[in-house]
Formats: C-alpha cells, sequence, structure tokens
C-alpha cells in the first residue's frame, strides 16, 4: 500500500512539473522574436502601462514602447483567472495583483508572458514590450 501512495504521489509530482516547466522555452522564444517597427515618435522618461488578463489573454490600452534607460512600471488586472507576469529579456516577474518596475537596458523586441500556471491557454499568454535607442 505504501508503494503504490508513493508511486502515485511521485506520478503527480512530475506530471505538476512538467505542465509547469518551459525548459527554457521562454528565453529561446524571446531570441527568437522578429523585431518590430514603431511607427511613432516615443519620448525618454518613465513610463506606466497597465496590462489586464483574462483567460487566456492580455489586453493593452496602447502599444508597450519605451526608450531604452526608461524606468518602466507595468501593472497586472486579473479580469478572469489568475495571473501574474514574467519578463525572461530583462530576468523580472511579478506574481497576482502586483506591479513591476524595471529598467529598459537593452533594446528589441521582449516578450511579457504570465508567470503563473493557469490551464490549457497558459502558453498562449504573450504580449511584446518594443524598447527602442
Amino acid at each position: 500500500m505504501k508503494k503504490l501512495l508513493t508511486l502515485m504521489l511521485s506520478a503527480t509530482i512530475l506530471v505538476s512539473l512538467a505542465a509547469c516547466g518551459n525548459d527554457g522555452e521562454a528565453e529561446a522564444n524571446t531570441a527568437e522574436l522578429e523585431e518590430i517597427t514603431v511607427d511613432k515618435e516615443v519620448e525618454a522618461g518613465d513610463k506606466e502601462f497597465t496590462i489586464t488578463a483574462t483567460n487566456f489573454d492580455f489586453t493593452i490600452d496602447e502599444e508597450l514602447v519605451v526608450k531604452k534607460g526608461d524606468n518602466v512600471t507595468i501593472h497586472i488586472v486579473n479580469e478572469e483567472g489568475v495571473h501574474g507576469l514574467e519578463i525572461p529579456g530583462f530576468n523580472v516577474t511579478g506574481g497576482l495583483e502586483e506591479t513591476i518596475q524595471f529598467e529598459a537596458t537593452e533594446t528589441g523586441t521582449f516578450e511579457i508572458l504570465c508567470s503563473i500556471p493557469c490551464g490549457d491557454g497558459h502558453h498562449d499568454m504573450s504580449i511584446n514590450l518594443v524598447v527602442v535607442d
């Protein structure tokens, strides 16, 4: 009986870890993103954005475009489900209903991902942040 319980517990843990892990996919995806052309002039200065999260989508009111060197603040509002934010390119992670802050130290296109495993559509939750010179 103990062996059966141990086997079942081990199998449950392995399945959970496999579902939650990304095996470096987030970092690989960031490197593979195509550069996005920005058609508007971006002024230097602190930037603040709000991302609304639902199952399984992020929505924004404006493009997430900043200048290199800007201090960036991103708020997450969960309208449906439980979600967080992660920007692997800047090593930034925030949890449920958190605000994340960081300095945009590199130019390029960076993927923002959901940091909390939230169901079957979890890996589809992404949005881009563009950092220009």
